[in-house]
C-alpha cells in the first residue's frame, strides 16, 4: 500500500500571503518525502485563495523538485482544455526532465464549472476531447512529428464554446466573475459527468483562425518517462474512467464522490483495461481522503469535528456536495470521505475505502483550514509510523 499527500494550497486569509502558503506546503512535502510517502500532489485552482493558490502547479512542482529527492511530484490535476496543446505538451515534458523523471501528470477533462466559464470551456463532448488529447500527447511525448491538434476545449467544432476566436471578445468571458467564493469541488472537478468517449477527430481547431498554417513539429524536450507511466487520469464519472482504462493510464478518484459511485467508476475503468488487452494491466488507482490524525482518539475528534463540519458546509455551498438528511458527524465524514481519530480508527476507515475501491494508493489531504502546521507534520509521522502498518493492500503493486 502506498500513501500520498494532496495539497490545495488553500488559506483562510488573515494576512497569510501566497509566499507563506508556499513555504509551509514545501516544508510539509519535504517531510512527506523523508517519511516515505510516494507522491505529493498539488491541485490546480484559479481566482480564489480560499480554493488554492496554485494556478500553475507545474511551476510549484519544479520548485519542490529542488528540495526533495525521492518523492514523486504530481499535478492534481491539469484540466486539458485550459491549456494550449503544444504548451501543455512542452511544459509537462520539461517539468518531467527538471524533476528527474518524478512527475506524476494528473490530467482531467474539465475543471470546476465557474473556472470553465471564465476560460470559455463547455462541458459538452469533454470525454471525447479528453481521449483525443491523451492520444495526441502520447504521440507528441514519444517523439513523433505532430500537427497542432483539433481543439480539445471546444463545445462545438471550430471554436471554444462561447469563447472568442483570436481578436474577438467572448460574452461568456466578459460576464464571468473572476472571484469564486468558497471551496469548490475538491477537483472533484477532477472530471465530471458525461457520455462515453468518442473518436479523436470529433473536435475543432484550438481557437486559432482557420487560416493558421499547420506543420509538423517535434516536442522538445521529450519527457524522461513514457506517458503510460507518467499520466494519471482524473475521473468522477464512468465516461472519464473508461477513457483512462481504454488508454491504459493510472486512475485518480476524487474524494467528494459517494463511495458507491467511485466504486462503479473504478469498475468501469478496470473493465476498459481488461477489454484493452484481455487482462487487467497493472495500473495504479488512487483516491483522496481528508485527514485529521492524533495519537489520542478523543483529542483527534475534538479537533476534527469543527473542521469536518466547516468543510461540509463549504462543499454544500459550492454545489460540490448535496446536503444529506443525516448530518451526524459519522454520516458527514462518510459522505465527504473524511478520516479522523487515533491511528487505529483512521486505519480502519482507510482500509474500508481501500477495500471498496481496490486501491493501490491513498492520498491524504491533511493541510486543512483549522489544523495547524505542527499538527499536520505530526499527522504525517503518525500515518507512516502507526497507520500504514495496519492498512492491508487490496491489490498487489507492480
Amino acid at each position: 500500500m502506498r500513501f500520498a499527500v494532496l495539497h490545495h494550497l488553500e488559506s483562510a486569509g488573515d494576512g497569510e500571503t501566497a509566499a507563506d502558503v508556499y513555504a509551509e506546503v514545501a516544508e510539509q512535502v519535504r517531510a512527506a518525502g523523508d517519511l516515505g510517502f510516494d507522491i505529493a500532489w498539488v491541485a490546480e485552482h484559479h481566482f480564489s485563495a480560499a480554493k488554492g493558490r496554485a494556478p500553475a502547479p507545474l511551476l510549484f512542482l519544479v520548485h519542490l523538485a529542488g528540495q526533495t529527492h525521492r518523492i514523486r511530484l504530481g499535478s492534481a490535476v491539469l484540466p486539458a482544455p485550459f491549456y494550449h496543446p503544444l504548451r501543455l505538451a512542452e511544459s509537462v515534458a520539461m517539468a518531467d526532465v527538471l524533476t528527474g523523471g518524478r512527475l506524476a501528470c494528473g490530467i482531467s477533462s474539465s475543471g470546476v464549472p465557474d473556472e470553465m466559464g471564465v476560460f470559455g470551456v463547455a462541458q459538452e463532448g469533454k470525454h471525447e476531447r479528453l481521449r483525443a488529447a491523451l492520444l495526441w500527447l502520447k504521440r507528441a511525448w514519444a517523439g513523433e512529428a505532430v500537427v497542432l491538434p483539433p481543439d480539445w476545449s471546444a463545445g462545438t467544432a471550430g471554436d471554444h464554446a462561447g469563447a472568442p476566436r483570436m481578436g474577438e471578445t467572448s460574452p461568456t468571458t466578459a460576464t464571468a466573475s473572476a472571484s469564486i467564493a468558497g471551496h469548490d469541488a475538491e477537483v472533484s472537478s477532477l472530471a465530471g459527468d458525461g457520455g462515453p468517449p468518442g473518436q479523436p477527430d470529433a473536435v475543432g481547431r484550438g481557437g486559432l483562425p482557420d487560416t493558421a498554417p499547420a506543420r509538423d513539429v517535434h516536442i522538445v524536450p521529450r519527457p524522461l518517462q513514457a506517458s503510460g507511466d507518467m499520466v494519471w487520469v482524473a475521473a468522477s464519472s464512468a465516461g472519464a474512467a473508461r477513457v483512462a482504462g481504454e488508454l491504459g493510464h493510472h486512475l485518480l478518484l476524487p474524494s467528494l464522490r459517494p463511495l458507491d459511485a467511485s466504486a462503479d467508476n473504478a469498475a468501469a475503468y478496470r473493465a476498459a483495461l481488461s477489454e484493452r488487452d484481455g487482462t487487467v494491466t497493472p495500473r495504479h488507482v488512487q483516491s483522496t481522503m481528508h485527514l485529521v490524525l492524533h495519537e489520542d482518539h478523543a483529542a483527534a475528534m475534538r479537533l476534527a469535528e469543527p473542521v469536518v463540519r466547516a468543510y461540509y458546509e463549504r462543499y454544500v455551498a459550492s454545489g460540490a456536495v448535496q446536503r444529506i438528511a443525516d448530518e451526524s458527524l459519522p454520516a458527514i465524514m462518510a459522505r465527504i470521505n473524511f478520516a479522523a481519530g487515533g491511528p487505529e480508527a483512521v486505519a480502519e476507515q482507510v482500509t474500508r475505502v481501500v477495500d471498496a475501491l481496490a486501491l493501490t494508493h491513498v492520498a491524504f489531504q491533511s493541510r486543512l483550514i483549522g489544523v495547524s502546521h505542527r499538527q499536520v507534520l505530526r499527522g504525517l509521522e503518525l500515518v507512516m509510523e502507526r497507520v500504514a502498518p495496519l492498512v492491508r493492500p487490496s491489490v498487489s503493486l507492480v
